[in-house]
């Protein structure tokens, strides 16, 4: 039965008058609009056109006092003014509910919102399958990648008397640059010189926030320009102490600060010293100097059970503080009494980009690899893949794992497969 077929049955046939008085006001209503039909270039004109005059049909022969004519004219002049049939369709609606009795527009209600939930339900469960399906397919992928990352490694051998490597040392991931000096990162150590220039002079600089995700050069920035440091004041008769200690190793408050006396070059024990003994000593090495600290993996340090280091150490007369971490909503963490009193200023390392990758892989392959054994598509490559991972460690591990895979082949260069190999090989762990 047809969806009038459903109204006619819900409504009865008590109000037939009214019904045609509502569908002429709608006719005449849709009718004055003076709206251009939206149907003149419709691929789909006359399937709406001959649904609308079977639909004015059916009503007319269930409806004695409504001519079809009237009916088509309202199907017609819904499909011009609303653009579609199935809105029009609702104006017919309209008119008849609004002119039958109040249970029978309830039934109607009814029928269509029960049918309307089941299709909501249908929905979300066709979506819930489709993510079910991705995720499944993702997981294949996955396996399938590790399985052939595992295959590929299988094939590496390492060389006493290598063809391809002069030292692979330089392409491991830890690896600092020969002459410490950070490639690509020149503007943020002019930044990070200009913030701690006010040392120079027996004042405390300004508070550093150091983020930016690994593998863009944070922490060797840091410790150059603390070298730096370093250097200018050992012939000076200004007096600075220089600090560079990882949060992360040293897991707590109590070792952190322990270490950055020893980095003051205090013998402190391994045990046997309270807190309270450690802020003492570290009190009296202040005095006459200014003193700078740099955090590695500054998070460890900004819970709430932490942060009394840092309030502490920022408390303290000509105190800098340079944090370093992965992410910029660690500061977040950190109480509000904290950033009031820290008042950092945010140096963001943004990941390098394809030049700034080849800059520092040209330097690394002139000193891992043997002459001619990796030309300069190759770095192309890799520099390409260390931008797209916004990681150079990832440069350096695919030129690692490509000369590997080539000298296991006994090759003395290496090639473009070894580098989509060595691609494949590394991604999932990456």
């Amino acid at each position: 039965m047809s969806l009038f077929g459903l109204f006619w049955m819900a409504s009865g046939s008590s109000a037939i008058s009214e019904i045609g008085h509502r569908l002429e006001f709608v006719a005449l209503r849709t009718g004055t609009l003076g709206l251009k039909s939206p149907l003149s270039h419709h691929p789909f004109k006359r399937c709406f056109l001959d649904c609308a005059d079977s639909s004015a049909g059916f009503l007319s022969n269930h409806c004695k006092h409504l001519p079809a004519g009237l009916i088509l004219t309202v199907l017609v002049q819904g499909l011009n003014v609303v653009g579609g049939f199935i809105p029009s369709v609702i104006l017919l609606i309209s008119a008849i509910t609004e002119a039958n009795s109040a249970r029978a527009f309830q039934k109607v209600r009814f029928i269509f919102s029960h049918s309307m939930a089941e299709l909501i339900a249908l929905r979300k469960q066709l979506e819930e399958t489709k993510e079910k399906l991705r995720i499944r397919q993702l997981e294949e992928a996955e396996r399938e990648a590790r399985g052939e990352a595992s295959r590929i490694f299988k094939t590496v051998s390492r060389k006493t008397d290598s063809s391809i490597f002069e030292n692979p040392t330089w392409l491991q991931p830890i690896c600092d640059p020969p002459d410490f000096f950070p490639i690509s990162r020149e503007a943020y150590v002019e930044s990070l010189r200009a913030l701690l220039a006010p040392v120079l002079c027996g004042a405390a600089g300004r508070n550093v926030f150091v983020v930016g995700r690994p593998g863009t050069g944070k922490t060797l920035t840091v410790r150059f320009v603390l070298e730096q440091l370093k250097h200018q004041v050992e012939n000076s008769s200004v007096s600075i102490g220089v600090v560079f200690v990882n949060a992360g190793r040293t897991r707590s408050p109590y070792h952190t600060l322990a270490e950055i006396l020893r980095s003051l070059e205090v013998e402190v024990p391994v045990a046997g010293w309270q807190s309270g003994r450690l802020k003492e000593e570290f009190e009296r090495q202040r005095q006459g100097k200014s003193i700078v600290i740099a955090i590695d993996e500054a998070d460890s340090l900004v819970s709430k059970t932490r942060e009394q280091l840092l309030y502490y150490l920022n408390r303290q007369e000509r105190v800098t503080l340079i944090l370093i971490t992965n992410q910029w909503d660690d500061l977040s963490k950190l109480p509000a009494r904290a950033r009031s009193t820290l008042q950092l200023a945010p140096l963001i390392f943004e990941p390098y980009t394809k030049q700034e990758a080849k800059r520092i892989l040209v330097e690394r392959c002139a000193l891992a690899f043997k002459v001619g054994a990796v030309d300069d598509e190759a770095i192309d490559l890799a520099s390409v893949f260390a931008a797209e991972m916004q990681d150079i460690r990832a440069g350096f591990n695919l030129l690692l794992t490509a000369g590997l895979l080539a000298e296991g082949h006994a090759r003395s260069k290496v090639d473009l497969v070894d580098l989509q190999r060595a691609e494949r090989a590394i991604r999932p762990t990456i």
